[in-house]
């Protein structure tokens, strides 16, 4: 009997958790080199301003920030040598991806 109670408090639980887990959304995207016909942009990161949430692209310069609770973000990417770029306010719901894509702009000094 005592095998059976923690069997069903075990599956309770581990509903429990996954209905919490499904209460957060998550924003991906690409980020993309202006300067270079769009390429991707690899290591940039991508700061959810407002939280302790960032992400770096990858070779493709994709990027996922996961675990946000539902509401409005704004992003800021940053590259070395690439002008920051802000965004808009991001729609963020529940079980949900916003996919977005931004290109970065090199900084240009004159001579």
């Amino acid at each position: 009997m005592k095998k059976i109670s923690l069997l069903i408090a075990l599956c309770v639980s581990a509903i429990s958790f996954a209905q919490m887990a499904n209460d957060k959304g998550s924003i991906a995207g690409t980020i993309l080199d202006l300067e270079a016909d769009n390429s991707p942009l690899a290591f940039a990161t991508v700061e959810v301003v407002d939280t302790n949430k960032t992400a770096t692209t990858d070779f493709d310069g994709n990027f996922t920030v996961i675990g946000l609770e539902p509401g409005t973000y704004k992003l800021k990417v940053r590259f070395l040598g690439y002008q920051d770029l802000y965004t808009k306010d991001l729609i963020v719901e529940a079980d949900h991806t916003n996919n977005i894509s931004y290109s970065l702009k090199a900084i240009h000094i004159e001579e």
